[in-house]
């Protein structure tokens, strides 16, 4: 037995303290509690993880702070009853054993906490496995600085791995509203902004543990061609009846001229078109002769170089290029650059050939080249963007401007034999952001009228005002596609 407080010594107040401490750390009343709630969470684990799972149990119990706590508290109980009644005796040494055992098995538990390694090595028959998948999350960006003189001069280049830890917990975000007799909350989870440093900044807004794929709404516009209508006014005069008879959807019911354009996206399953991250984009021709087109942005510099695609003065017999790289925007004329020549991006270290120009179809092709590595191709379609083929590796994203010196319809109103259908005419772009959001831009050579957001709650737009091609036009329906077609919707979590 340890000595009893009344036959020490006087001593001062602080070591008292600690001495007290210490001899309630090592009490059998403390040693009581701390089983009992072990036992009680250890029992209320069995009924979680028949309710949830395993990942579930050890996200919500296993894993926190708090039974961490709890087996620290035990573990220095086990270990002041130990040391309390040192120096032990030759009969001890069974309490001594037994005392040693639970704390060499406590450490185990502590220690893979920490540092433990939980994964899964998939064998198969009459096969051999030499890599194992671990049971955690986490994000990993490639950073790509601008290239050093050695680097040019080696002709090698990497770029920096940055591997970010994820927490995410083992339910859809969204469901731990629903799963409320569970404190969840006390678990750890990485939401919002997970890394923040040297100019990069990664915010995670949602998290999905289990999904489907459901086919994504089509993008519904209403247009009506020439001045401005009432819904439910009489058509009259000849463009009136020509729009009235070409109207389908809400126009063929509430007998008005706005007329229903649908616009999805594709997925790009032709191996010649790997390059659209984002499928194939869709346009439509209505009745005077303007384009619609709607296509989806990979990437946020993709969205940005959208919004800086407007070209500058005068396009010139051969066309203006506008390239997006570095968050800049550069501008380069093709009546002043010969096919074969190269032309530097600005201050990226980057350098793009021109290596065709065929006005036949308003389209040029583009060699992005970076010191040490493969070109990569540009083929930009003045009339047709939705088909553009984009420099993602580098980041460059390209426009092409032609001006009223492109090919049109030859004499008769007949296209040239071989030329693409819709070359020269106006159109309105539509783009689906990286954020979700849409914006456009209404094009009638030689220059981009409007760019920017579009507006929401069917607020009309006026594209080509003041000419016979004046379109009224507004969004009626739109949900943002989270794949080429496709929207990605959360499954709840079920018991089953």
């Amino acid at each position: 037995m340890p000595p009893s407080e009344s036959s020490l010594p006087d001593r001062p107040a602080a070591w008292r303290l600690v001495r007290w401490t210490y001899r309630a750390l090592a009490s059998v009343k403390l040693a009581v509690l701390l089983i009992s709630a072990s036992a009680a969470v250890l029992a209320w684990a069995t009924f979680v993880e028949r309710s949830y799972g395993t990942q579930a149990v050890h996200f919500g119990i296993y894993g926190t702070w708090w039974f961490a706590a709890l087996v620290f508290g035990l573990g220095l109980n086990v270990l002041c009853a130990a040391l309390v009644r040192f120096p032990w005796k030759k009969h001890q040494l069974g309490f001594v054993v037994t005392h040693a055992g639970i704390l060499v098995l406590l450490a185990g538990c502590w220690l893979s906490w920490l540092g433990g390694i939980d994964a899964q090595m998939p064998i198969f028959e009459q096969t051999t496995a030499r890599r194992a998948f671990l049971g955690t999350q986490h994000f990993e960006l490639a950073v790509y600085d601008s290239y050093s003189a050695g680097d040019r001069d080696q002709g090698t280049y990497a770029p920096q791995a940055i591997r970010i830890p994820f927490a995410a917990g083992p339910f859809n975000w969204d469901d731990y509203r629903r799963l409320s007799w569970f404190p969840w909350r006390l678990s750890r989870r990485d939401r919002g902004v997970v890394y923040d440093r040297d100019g990069i900044r990664l915010e995670v807004l949602d998290y999905l543990s289990d999904s489907t794929s459901v086919p994504a709404p089509p993008l519904k516009l209403e247009v009506q061609r020439g001045p401005h209508k009432e819904a439910g006014a009489s058509a009259q005069g000849k463009d009136s009846k020509e729009t009235a008879a070409a109207s389908s959807g809400r126009g063929a019911a509430d007998g008005s001229d706005w007329q229903t354009v649908e616009l999805s996206v594709q997925d790009a399953s032709d191996p010649h078109a790997t390059h659209r991250r984002m499928g194939l984009g869709a346009r439509q021709e209505l009745p005077g002769g303007q384009q619609v087109v709607f296509w989806v942005a990979g990437s946020q510099a993709e969205t940005d170089a959208f919004l800086n695609s407007r070209p500058e003065g005068p396009l010139g017999s051969q066309g203006q290029i506008i390239l997006f790289a570095a968050g800049k925007r550069h501008v380069f004329s093709l009546d002043s650059w010969t096919p074969g020549s190269r032309m530097p991006v600005g201050d990226t270290g980057l350098q793009v050939e021109l290596a065709e120009l065929n006005p036949r179809f308003s389209g040029v092709s583009l060699q992005v080249i970076a010191p040490g590595e493969r070109p990569q191709r540009l083929m930009l379609l003045a009339d047709y963007p939705e088909f553009n083929r984009q420099d993602g590796e580098h980041a460059v994203f390209g426009t092409y401007w032609r001006g009223p010196a492109a090919p049109q319809a030859s004499g008769g109103g007949q296209a040239e034999p071989g030329a693409l259908r819709g070359i020269g005419r106006p159109r309105i772009d539509i783009l689906q952001g990286a954020e979700g959001k849409l914006y456009y831009r209404a094009w009638r050579s030689p220059q981009v009228e409007s760019l920017g957001p579009l507006p929401g709650d069917r607020a009309s737009n006026v594209a080509f005002a003041g000419t016979q091609d004046r379109l009224t036009w507004r969004v009626a329906d739109f949900a943002p596609c989270d794949r080429p077609g496709e929207k990605i919707r959360a499954v709840p979590f079920s018991p089953k």
